[in-house]
């Protein structure tokens, strides 16, 4: 399994993702070649070494009609980087692009009539979907109507892109993610003066570990934050590994402090497990014997709709010889709050315990299989792209089976019988 570690002790963006990611090995006359055929408003993508407080590094450029933009945010003539004095610059003026104002539908049209590979198509629609959910939510209106001020313009796009297609060439099977720098202060922005980080970019950061500095500038930029949201498998102090590469994708700014770069490790990892997924959950418990099965049974849709992963109830013998159960809840460590305030209030019980577990799952996707019946969905389990395990969809057989007035037994078998050839040729 290949791994790619960040370490953005100095923030992230999509171009210093870009860059860092090309410092590992990537073939960047190749990938320059396949990035350029956005060919988005007469733009253009360079990679340049650079230095930054004597680290090597590489530097992703994209050049515009306006320039190349350059510390603070404004765009300058390409090579001709102003110095920056955190003394005379208290935030970043973004404000001054002139940029697009594009809706989400308009960027995922133009990656999609791109001649990228359709991988990095989804991957990259899949970044700017995440920041149009977060956009929406800040402004508190649709999907639909999001549009896109700093981050739908056509650099970022490139930036978006470019970090996507980076990842897939280096064929990346998993992304881990140090704790991630913000920065402080305040940025100005197309809405005004906002603190460090951004509405946005404190939206796609929910349950990422984050730290504070060590400039008070915005380190991590809202594109940053997505390719984080929709990419990283895994936030970790690390992984193991043996290392391969090394590399430093240089940001715009630079500081007396410390070298601006985002560290990027390629490591293999050759164990049996790294064929598999892994993540963290949060399991809630607690013993109940006071409570009628009525009650439970309003309770258990509900905390599933409300992000439970799993629940489950198992018979049990307490204190005083008393019959009771232990009612089990699977979420993920940014459900574990809510699902708590839900036991504690909805149920008899006076306190509940919970804790971490690790996981290891298998890889999975979904296909639809035919059938005499019709299409079912069918869940397939992968073990390194393989594969191992196929289970029909319950709700897809349960709804088809209400609908042709068939059995659902018979519609399962059928559905299981249709995926046979795949798991067979494994």
């Amino acid at each position: 399994m290949r791994i790619l570690l960040l370490d953005p002790f100095s923030g992230l963006a999509g171009d210093m993702f870009t860059a860092a990611v090309l410092h590992l090995g990537v073939d960047t006359e190749n990938f320059l070649k396949t990035l350029n055929q956005l060919n988005l408003e007469g733009c253009h993508a360079e990679v340049e070494k650079t230095i930054k407080n004597g680290i090597s590094s590489y530097k992703f450029n994209v050049i515009t009609p306006q320039g190349i933009e350059g510390p603070g945010g404004k765009f300058i003539q390409k090579k001709k980087f102003a110095p920056v004095s955190a003394a005379k610059t208290s935030f970043v003026k973004q404000d001054d692009h002139h940029h697009s104002h594009r809706s989400l539908s308009e960027v995922l049209e133009i990656i999609a009539n791109s001649s990228l590979p359709d991988k990095v198509k989804d991957m990259s629609s899949e970044v700017f979907t995440e920041l149009g959910k977060a956009e929406a939510s800040i402004h508190g209106m649709t999907l639909e109507k999001v549009h896109f001020h700093e981050v739908g313009a056509a650099d970022a796009i490139y930036d978006i892109c470019g970090a996507c297609l980076a990842a897939y060439m280096l064929n990346i099977d998993k992304i881990v993610c140090r704790p991630v720098a913000v920065g402080a202060g305040v940025v100005k922005t197309a809405h005004g003066l906002l603190p460090v980080p951004a509405p946005a970019t404190a939206r796609l950061l929910e349950g990422v570990p984050t730290k504070v500095g060590p400039a008070e500038r915005e380190l991590t930029t809202p594109t940053g934050a997505a390719l984080l949201a929709s990419l990283c498998d895994e936030f970790a102090a690390g992984a193991d590994g043996e290392v391969k590469a090394t590399g430093y994708g240089a940001g715009t700014l630079s500081f007396a402090t410390h070298a601006n770069v985002l560290k990027v490790t390629l490591l293999e990892d050759s164990k049996t497990d790294s064929y598999f997924l892994s993540d963290e959950v949060s399991v809630i418990q607690c013993n109940i014997d006071d409570m009628a099965g009525e009650l439970l049974s309003d309770l258990i849709p509900k905390l599933l709709e409300k992000g439970a992963l799993d629940v489950t109830c198992t018979p049990c013998m307490m204190k005083k010889n008393r019959q009771a159960f232990t009612l089990e809840v699977i979420c993920s460590s940014e459900k574990l709050g809510r699902l708590s305030e839900i036991l504690l209030l909805e149920t008899s019980t006076f306190g509940i315990r919970h804790q971490n577990w690790q996981r290891l799952k298998l890889d999975r996707k979904f296909e639809n299989v035919e059938t005499e019946f019709g299409k079912v969905k069918v869940k397939l389990g992968l073990i390194d792209g393989k594969i191992v395990k196929i289970s029909p969809e319950f709700d897809a057989c349960a709804a088809l089976s209400k609908a042709k007035n068939v059995p659902v037994t018979q519609i399962y078998s059928a559905a299981q019988a249709a995926a046979y050839p795949l798991l067979k040729k494994n």
